[in-house]
């Protein structure tokens, strides 16, 4: 086992970058820049997978989106996954730094985030998935006097930056968007609701 020191993040980075291909432009540097400044801790290597639903298989294609909005360990477990067997492209959408006391990610989360970088297929097609975290913000801390002053609020919402307009989905011959979630936030609401007044079209499925 090695420690969070011994973890090159750079290529960590690195790895994550490059298998989001032609949609980079939509993958953020924040939580792996913090990371440098996270305290030392061991870094378990036991990637729990489960199975996979037929209805997300059945949407790895290169003509439709997939949105992963489920808690961060279990979204990452997921793209691994759907990298690992059905040569996914990931692109992480996380838009938050990484905190000892910070409201949201965990050491679990960033044991998940290492064990799959260091470990994905680059040799992939494009098949997107995007990876979000659906604990990006909580309803109980929906003003800065809900976060107790023992927490770092490293709260974020999802804007029209994080995730591609219709116009680079038609570029990319995209033609629907399947969204796999925990709970539809208001941020993700919206944003569907661009897609469908742009006549792509929406699948959502709760997992």
């Amino acid at each position: 086992m090695q420690s969070l020191r011994q973890i090159d993040i750079r290529n960590l980075y690195r790895n994550y970058r490059k298998v989001s291909k032609k949609l980079n432009c939509f993958f953020r540097s924040t939580p792996f820049v913090s990371l440098k400044h996270y305290p030392d801790f061991i870094i378990s290597n036991n990637l729990k997978e489960f199975i996979v639903k037929n209805e997300v298989i059945s949407n790895v294609k290169e003509d439709t989106l997939i949105i992963v909005d489920l808690p961060l360990g279990e979204a990452l477990t997921l793209g691994y996954m759907l990298n690992k067997d059905y040569d996914a492209s990931l692109v992480l959408s996380l838009n938050f730094m990484f905190h000892p006391y910070g409201v949201v990610g965990t050491t679990e989360d960033i044991q998940t985030l290492i064990n799959v970088g260091l470990n994905l297929k680059q040799d992939v097609h494009n098949k997107y998935v995007f990876i979000l975290d659906s604990n990006r913000y909580f309803e109980e801390y929906s003003t800065i006097k809900d976060v107790s002053k023992e927490k770092f609020n490293n709260q974020y919402e999802i804007t029209y930056e994080d995730l591609p307009t219709a116009e680079i989905l038609n570029e990319l011959n995209i033609k629907k968007v399947f969204v796999y979630y925990k709970d539809l936030k208001e941020d993700i609401k919206s944003y569907l609701e661009y897609l469908k007044e742009s006549s792509l079209e929406v699948i959502t499925l709760k997992g």
